[in-house]
């Protein structure tokens, strides 16, 4: 069965220590910087009405996903099947402010127990993305009768040390030496994971304004009997940007 929480913390050990050579020589070469569990400096808000965003994928019976906590944005998902159905659907946050503390929000429709691995994509807080990138752009990919969502990709918006919000790009491969070796980089910055019998990717859904990210999700599932298979997803998107007091 898969959690009953998605409040898992950002950069879980197995993926750091997948990624300890790539990591050492992007930090060595200065091109990102490590993070830390310390509140942020400069302090950001979400501010303005939330916009929903189009359905990548196939629009049907929809949930709203989003935690009760107003200063948490998107920064990944996850699902889990039963019997070939994508049923189970978790949607990940953290706050703003503070890298410690996180949240988020599930969707169970399976009607039993869910027996697959967990398929998800994230920006997590490792050197690879940085810190305080959230989730800005979603699309799935669907199984050949476009009935299943099998597989997501995610695009990203960091916030920059004095209040900016900026899309997070691929820049130029870095090279370098990591343990002796020499390594090559490009950094994918919009990470993808699918199932077998994902066989095409769905348009893009984007939060429609340049300081907006991702605060919550609407899942579309099929109105079967469960376990019902998650058929689409919209982003849920907030402005956001430097905190002040309205006057």
């Amino acid at each position: 069965m898969p959690t009953a929480s998605p409040h898992r913390p950002r950069a879980a050990s197995q993926r750091r220590t997948a990624a300890l050579s790539a990591s050492a020589l992007l930090i060595g070469l200065g091109f990102v910087e490590v993070g830390n569990a310390e509140p942020y400096s400069q302090r950001m808000m979400l501010h303005g009405a939330v916009e929903t965003t189009p359905v990548s994928g196939r629009a049907g019976g929809a949930y709203t996903l989003a935690d009760d906590k107003g200063d948490h944005a998107m920064y990944g998902l996850f699902s889990v099947e039963r019997r070939d159905n994508p049923c189970y659907l978790a949607l990940r946050t953290e706050s703003i402010n503070d890298p410690a503390e996180n949240g988020g929000a599930i969707r169970d429709v399976c009607g039993d127990r869910a027996t697959s691995g967990e398929l998800g994509v994230a920006y997590e807080n490792t050197s690879f993305f940085g810190t305080r990138v959230f989730v800005s752009g979603i699309r799935v990919c669907m199984n050949n009768d476009r009935s299943r969502v099998k597989g997501f990709q995610i695009r990203g918006r960091r916030v920059t040390a004095d209040g900016g919000v900026l899309d997070l790009e691929a820049g130029e491969p870095v090279h370098g030496q990591a343990g002796g070796s020499d390594v090559s980089l490009h950094l994918n910055t919009m990470p993808a994971k699918d199932r077998a019998h994902c066989d095409g990717w769905m348009r893009w859904a984007d939060c429609p304004n340049a300081t907006e990210v991702a605060t919550g999700l609407v899942a579309h599932f099929d109105t079967s009997d469960e376990p019902r298979s998650l058929t689409g997803l919209a982003l849920q998107c907030r402005n956001l940007g430097r905190e002040y007091t309205p006057r």
